[in-house]
Protein backbone atom coordinates (compact mmCIF):
# COMPACT_ATOMS: atom_id res chain seq x y z
CA UNK A 1 0.00 0.00 0.00
CA UNK A 2 1.13 3.58 -0.90
CA UNK A 3 1.77 6.11 1.85
CA UNK A 4 -1.22 8.26 -0.02
CA UNK A 5 -3.25 5.57 0.43
CA UNK A 6 -2.28 4.57 3.86
CA UNK A 7 -2.95 8.90 4.87
CA UNK A 8 -6.13 8.34 2.98
CA UNK A 9 -6.66 5.22 5.28
CA UNK A 10 -5.31 6.93 8.31
CA UNK A 11 -7.89 10.15 7.69
CA UNK A 12 -10.75 8.03 7.71
CA UNK A 13 -9.99 6.27 10.98
CA UNK A 14 -9.86 9.97 12.31
CA UNK A 15 -12.86 10.48 11.06
CA UNK A 16 -14.60 7.62 12.56
CA UNK A 17 -12.98 8.49 15.76
CA UNK A 18 -14.62 11.85 15.47
CA UNK A 19 -17.70 10.29 14.51
CA UNK A 20 -18.09 8.06 17.69
CA UNK A 21 -17.03 10.86 19.87
CA UNK A 22 -19.53 13.05 19.00
CA UNK A 23 -22.13 10.22 18.94
CA UNK A 24 -20.87 9.57 22.64
CA UNK A 25 -21.37 13.17 23.63
CA UNK A 26 -24.65 13.19 22.45
CA UNK A 27 -25.81 9.42 23.82
CA UNK A 28 -26.28 11.04 27.48
CA UNK A 29 -24.94 10.14 30.66
CA UNK A 30 -24.18 7.60 32.20
CA UNK A 31 -21.84 6.67 28.95
CA UNK A 32 -21.70 2.87 27.97
CA UNK A 33 -18.00 1.14 28.73
CA UNK A 34 -18.59 -0.53 25.69
CA UNK A 35 -18.89 2.36 23.55
CA UNK A 36 -15.96 4.40 25.15
CA UNK A 37 -13.21 1.36 24.74
CA UNK A 38 -14.78 0.91 20.93
CA UNK A 39 -14.02 5.23 20.59
CA UNK A 40 -10.46 4.90 22.47
CA UNK A 41 -8.99 1.58 20.69
CA UNK A 42 -10.31 3.29 17.33
CA UNK A 43 -8.43 6.45 18.71
CA UNK A 44 -5.36 4.53 19.57
CA UNK A 45 -4.82 2.85 16.02
CA UNK A 46 -5.19 6.20 14.52
CA UNK A 47 -2.52 7.60 16.83
CA UNK A 48 0.05 4.14 16.35
CA UNK A 49 -1.17 4.06 12.70
CA UNK A 50 -0.18 7.84 12.08
CA UNK A 51 3.30 6.92 14.06
CA UNK A 52 4.04 4.57 11.90
CA UNK A 53 3.18 6.28 8.61
CA UNK A 54 5.77 9.33 9.82
CA UNK A 55 8.25 7.37 10.50
CA UNK A 56 8.59 5.57 7.43
CA UNK A 57 8.21 8.90 5.67
CA UNK A 58 10.57 10.39 7.42
CA UNK A 59 12.99 8.34 5.95
CA UNK A 60 13.11 9.43 3.09
CA UNK A 61 12.88 13.25 3.85
CA UNK A 62 14.61 16.66 5.06
CA UNK A 63 13.25 17.52 7.89
CA UNK A 64 13.24 21.33 8.42
CA UNK A 65 11.92 23.45 11.55
CA UNK A 66 8.37 23.45 10.27
CA UNK A 67 7.78 19.50 9.62
CA UNK A 68 9.37 18.79 13.62
CA UNK A 69 7.30 21.81 14.76
CA UNK A 70 4.13 19.98 13.62
CA UNK A 71 5.32 16.63 14.14
CA UNK A 72 5.73 17.93 17.68
CA UNK A 73 2.13 19.59 17.71
CA UNK A 74 0.60 16.69 16.90
CA UNK A 75 1.67 15.01 19.49
CA UNK A 76 1.08 17.04 21.77
CA UNK A 77 -2.58 17.23 20.52
CA UNK A 78 -3.09 13.84 20.66
CA UNK A 79 -1.74 13.62 24.28
CA UNK A 80 -3.96 16.16 25.66
CA UNK A 81 -7.29 14.64 23.66
CA UNK A 82 -6.17 11.31 25.12
CA UNK A 83 -5.78 12.99 29.11
CA UNK A 84 -8.84 15.03 28.47
CA UNK A 85 -11.20 11.80 26.88
CA UNK A 86 -10.05 10.22 30.04
CA UNK A 87 -11.00 12.48 32.64
CA UNK A 88 -14.18 13.22 31.05
CA UNK A 89 -15.04 9.62 30.71
CA UNK A 90 -14.40 9.65 34.31
CA UNK A 91 -18.22 10.76 34.79
CA UNK A 92 -17.74 13.43 37.35
CA UNK A 93 -18.96 16.76 36.57
CA UNK A 94 -17.58 17.81 33.38
CA UNK A 95 -15.10 21.06 33.75
CA UNK A 96 -15.79 23.10 30.84
CA UNK A 97 -12.32 23.89 30.19
CA UNK A 98 -11.25 19.96 29.40
CA UNK A 99 -14.14 19.61 26.76
CA UNK A 100 -13.19 22.95 25.47
CA UNK A 101 -9.87 21.41 24.75
CA UNK A 102 -11.26 17.93 24.23
CA UNK A 103 -13.39 19.79 21.43
CA UNK A 104 -10.71 22.00 19.95
CA UNK A 105 -8.01 19.91 20.13
CA UNK A 106 -8.80 17.15 17.14
CA UNK A 107 -9.52 19.99 14.86
CA UNK A 108 -6.21 21.43 15.56
CA UNK A 109 -4.77 17.95 15.33
CA UNK A 110 -6.51 17.59 12.20
CA UNK A 111 -4.98 20.81 10.46
CA UNK A 112 -1.07 20.04 12.39
CA UNK A 113 -1.07 16.19 11.11
CA UNK A 114 -2.58 16.76 7.29
CA UNK A 115 0.07 19.42 7.10
CA UNK A 116 2.73 17.01 8.08
CA UNK A 117 1.80 14.77 6.09
CA UNK A 118 1.39 16.82 3.05
CA UNK A 119 5.29 18.06 3.88
CA UNK A 120 6.20 14.33 3.73
CA UNK A 121 4.58 13.21 0.57
CA UNK A 122 4.94 15.88 -1.49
Amino acid sequence: MSAPERAIGIGLLYLLTIGTGIWLSNSGRPLSTLFIMVHKLIALATVVLTSMLFWRLLKYVHTGTVLVGLIVASAVLAIALFATGALLSTGKPMKSLLLTIHQLAPVLLGLSMGATVYLLIR
